[in-house]
């Protein structure tokens, strides 16, 4: 389901990012089940806040791993986009961007009390560049498989 809804965003915003999604050969991406809305807010985030602030000059990029260690599923969403730092100074921070991101969280603590997982987790990385310039951010999930 993610991948067409990025492609659908990719349709909106005439292509000007690229998107690479990458699933493991580890992962059975028809019986791994993901819960729903996990990865979408971040990935909107990434589309809208991160890539649609670059400069014309540079091609965004959008990638997505995700890798199974047998245990847990590992989740990482990746853009080279103007950083969270950059993308309020532009000032398209709207409401639904910080909430979607807390309320994906908060969800997350409740999947781990009602599943009983005690180590789902969510990890947001600033990129930079080797100027220390805003190049991205990077988004770690990390979750139990049943």
């Amino acid at each position: 389901m993610i991948r067409l809804y990025v492609e659908l965003e990719q349709l909106r915003f005439s292509n000007e990012f690229d998107f690479v999604l990458n699933i493991d050969k580890s992962v059975n991406e028809y019986e791994t089940q993901v819960p729903g809305m996990l990865i979408q807010p971040y990935v909107e985030n990434a589309i809208w806040h991160g890539l649609m602030n670059l400069d014309k000059n540079k091609k965004g990029e959008l990638r997505i791993d995700i890798v199974s260690d047998g245990e847990r599923l590992n989740i990482t969403i990746e853009d080279n986009g103007v950083g969270r730092e950059t993308a309020q100074k532009y000032g398209n921070e709207t409401q639904h961007g910080p909430v979607g991101m807390r309320l994906t969280e908060e969800r997350l603590k409740m999947i781990n009390k009602l599943e009983g997982f005690e180590d789902s987790k969510v990890v947001v990385t600033d990129l930079y560049d080797e100027q220390h310039q805003p190049s991205g951010t990077r988004v770690e999930i990390s979750i139990p498989i049943e």
